[in-house]
């Protein structure tokens, strides 16, 4: 059986679902073919500065649905399976981990939206 990695830009909102488990499915536009068992690297992408932020999920696809049940001929829905992630453990500007909720103090630039590690939701 063949997987494939895809490697695809994730807007901020749905990768916040994703990171913190709320999110367990992906919506695309199924140009690339994708499969059950195919690998996701999900990364954040922030378009307004059109860089990642450093911060991954990756996934295994373990469903998938297309063309039915009113969806589009073109999208597909895909179940994840979430495999590992790669997060930035610390922030630059103290040595929190930068999910402590207490962390983010108004002096830090993942304070700033238009820092491309800032959290813009």
């Amino acid at each position: 059986m063949s997987v494939t990695v895809h490697v695809l830009k994730t807007w901020p909102e749905p990768f916040h679902e994703l990171w913190h488990g709320a999110k367990r499915f992906e919506i695309r536009k199924n140009d690339r073919g994708f499969k059950v068992n195919d690998v996701l690297v999900l990364r954040r992408w922030h378009p307004n500065t059109e860089r990642y932020s450093g911060r991954t999920v990756i996934a295994r696809v373990d469903y998938i649905v297309q063309g039915r049940w009113g969806l589009p001929r073109d999208l597909c829905v895909m179940g994840l399976i979430e495999v590992s992630r790669w997060p930035r453990l610390t922030c630059p500007c103290e040595t929190r981990n930068i999910d402590d909720p207490g962390h983010h103090l108004p002096h830090c630039r993942f304070n700033d939206p238009n820092h491309p590690d800032g959290v813009p939701w």
